[in-house]
């Protein structure tokens, strides 16, 4: 049977779900499989997945969810999609209600992030809804770490960790300043990426850098580097301020990955995670990693036994783990070599080939 999936994501933010199913897709299409995107936005994700060749269709949520929805029961039908994989609830509301007949596939690349008021009453009713589609209507329900799997418990429930590349000799350019330390050994440059949004906690990242810096005053000087943009970013640069501490920050950057791999340590501060993809960067690069002790990270980081990180728990300040972290070496090349194959987005690529034939070959027979 011919496999042609349809990839439904929102396509408002470039973060970690979007890099990793561009990652993805793209190693997909390698293999010889069909495989298209389709978005509820335009924005950084369609520039990023166009120029990897990776066909695009936008709807434009704006339109309103029934005309959504009409246009992407067209959209499914035209294209003759054998399986839809949704990446958010939005997205696997929309696919539901199309109707189409074709499978569903819904990945859930981490936990659900804490709000109040409203907006925390909405979510709680999206993630009812979701619950039960994915019990349902939904084919199989996948997940990047078997502590999410365990959270969920359910048997249609299958793990496809997260990926992340290589950082290629071709699309280097040339590093900021503030994080290529070349002649400053007593710099320790600790880069921490992310969007600015509370759960990340980047305010975490700020106190510990200035906390280590008055315990480290003479032997080594810290100097934080903060990737991403968002609408905490003055309240962090405020703090920076208040505490005197030369934060900088680079907004967002598409070299990321190699500013990761110029850094000296990776600093996580997230007060929930799923698999991040920069802690799979950090590891790609060799970077040491200094992190709250959360389940999918502590999991990523077991495979890999000897691998340079520190944890620490979410009650703790995090000053003496990333003090003993400043002085990890950089992971050994044999080390990396085995992130390498673990977290391979053609691994990935293969694992999900598999389940979408699992799938329809189990619908074909129903």
């Amino acid at each position: 049977m011919n496999i042609k999936p349809l990839h439904i994501l929102s396509g408002d933010l470039w973060g970690g779900g979007e890099a990793q199913m561009g990652l993805q897709i793209g190693a997909l299409r390698n293999l010889g499989v069909s495989a298209e995107a389709l978005l509820f936005n335009f924005g950084e994700t369609e520039r990023q997945y166009s120029s990897r060749g990776i066909p695009v269709t936008v709807l434009e949520e704006s339109r309103g969810f029934f005309s959504l929805v009409s246009a992407l029961k067209r959209h499914i039908t035209a294209g003759e999609f054998t399986v839809i994989i949704t990446h958010g609830y939005k997205e696997l509301f929309a696919a539901v209600a199309s109707t189409c007949g074709v499978p569903i596939i819904h990945v859930t690349h981490g936990f659900a992030e804490v709000h109040t008021g409203f907006r925390q009453l909405k979510m709680t009713t999206y993630r009812f809804l979701e619950a039960v589609l994915c019990r349902t209507v939904v084919r199989r329900r996948v997940v990047v770490t078997e502590e999410m799997k365990r959270f969920f418990g359910c048997s249609a429930v299958t793990v496809i960790r997260n990926v992340a590349a290589p950082v290629s000799e071709s699309s280097e350019t040339e590093l900021t300043s503030s994080i290529d330390k070349r002649g400053r050994d007593n710099e320790v440059q600790v880069i921490a990426v992310g969007r600015l949004f509370q759960v990340k906690r980047f305010d975490r990242a700020i106190r510990i850098i200035h906390q280590c810096n008055k315990l480290l005053a003479g032997k080594f000087v810290l100097r934080l580097s903060i990737v991403g943009e968002g609408p905490l970013e003055g309240e962090l640069r405020a703090l920076s301020e208040e505490l005197g501490e030369p934060v900088t920050f680079l907004g967002f950057r598409k070299d990321a990955a190699r500013l990761i791999s110029a850094s000296d340590l990776m600093l996580i501060t997230s007060d929930s995670e799923g698999l991040p993809t920069v802690l799979l960067e950090a590891m790609f690069a060799g970077t040491p990693v200094c992190s709250v002790d959360l389940p999918g990270i502590r999991e990523a980081i077991s495979l890999i036994p000897g691998y340079p990180h520190r944890f620490f728990p979410l009650s703790d300040d995090g000053v003496a783990a990333a003090v003993e972290a400043v002085e990890l070496p950089r992971a050994s090349a044999e080390l990396r070599n085995k992130v390498s194959a673990l977290y391979s987005a053609e691994r990935a690529a293969k694992e999900h080939l598999h389940l979408y034939r699992e799938v329809c070959d189990t619908l074909r027979h129903d």
